[in-house]
């Protein structure tokens, strides 16, 4: 039913700490939740990442966002 189409689109209750979980996996990571920081943040992984190293960037995009 259309009323369930969000189900598999949304990982909540409790929400997954991807930073940990990645950390795990040997990858560096952070958490974005400003999006006057997310510049940075992505220059950051590009650098990590140009040097050889693997980067997870969790990027929170607050609910109901849209353009």
């Amino acid at each position: 039913p259309a009323e369930n189409k969000w189900i598999g689109l949304q990982i909540r209750g409790p929400e997954v700490d991807l930073v940990s979980l990645s950390k795990s996996f040997g990858f560096e990571s952070s958490t974005v939740d400003d999006a006057a920081d997310l510049k940075a943040a992505i220059e950051n992984a590009a650098a990590v990442v140009e040097a050889g190293g693997r980067y997870v960037l969790d990027v929170r995009v607050r609910p109901g966002y849209s353009d």
